[in-house]
């Protein structure tokens, strides 16, 4: 599934071409979020690492409240990319074929992450003052945004291993959450914050009990902040 995802990317790019087509003089139709991704109620010995980042695309069109009103609603298509890196490891039982969390030690491993990626709708309320003389504007954006995973992996590097795996079920397959943006000209400051689980079932290995592993890590919700760009 991994190496399917430059393809839906670009059946995205190539779905939302009318939009590239469209010359909008003072609106948003395109919006590149970069972020740092962190796992809000995280369990007891979770360490996260700074290196964590997202990436998030989105084509939209609006509709103004009336003709020359500061207000619009707008609604699209996206793609989001999550990259947590942290110590916790997301396996696979061999035998079984159940996914299983391994905490490891950060003084073993080099690089530990997990990838999810979504297909996702975002609407959002917008607001915008009136633009300068060189028509820049102020953007105050609400909004809600609702995704299905298409892709996800872990990867776990060491340095006597490396391995990764794959379409990994342990994820809860739908997402949503709310987001804002507000800056000015092409730049933005953006926050998201996961009302979804990220995890909707873990198994544990190593005799560790499952309602008190699976039960902490299945609470884990995303929260993302960063820097966005708009055209």
């Amino acid at each position: 599934m991994k190496t399917s995802s430059p393809l839906l990317v670009a059946l995205l790019l190539l779905g939302f071409s009318a939009f590239a087509q469209i010359k909008p003089k003072q609106e948003d139709w395109f919006a590149y979020d970069l972020t740092y991704d962190y796992w809000l109620d995280a369990p007891d010995g979770v360490e996260q690492s700074w290196r964590s980042n997202g990436h998030s695309f989105s084509f939209t069109d609006e509709v103004l409240f009336g003709e020359g009103s500061h207000f619009s609603f707008a609604y699209g298509l996206g793609f989001t990319s999550n990259n947590f890196y942290n110590n916790v490891s997301l396996q696979t039982d061999a035998n079984t074929g159940e996914e299983y969390f391994l905490p490891l030690s950060t003084d073993s491993i080099n690089s530990n992450k997990l990838t999810v990626q979504y297909i996702h709708v975002p609407i959002e309320l917008r607001f915008r003052s009136s633009p300068s003389e060189k028509g820049n504007f102020f953007r105050f954006y609400v909004g809600g945004k609702v995704g299905v995973r298409v892709n996800s992996y872990s990867k776990l590097k060491t340095d006597q291993i490396d391995l990764q795996y794959n379409n990994l079920g342990a994820l809860n397959r739908f997402f949503y959450g709310v987001y804002t943006r507000v800056g000015y000209s092409y730049v933005s400051l953006y926050a998201y914050y996961g009302l979804s689980n990220l995890f909707e079932e873990a198994y544990t290995n190593n005799g560790v009990s499952y309602n008190q592993l699976s039960g902490a890590v299945d609470a884990i919700r995303p929260l993302s902040v960063g820097i966005s760009l708009s055209l």
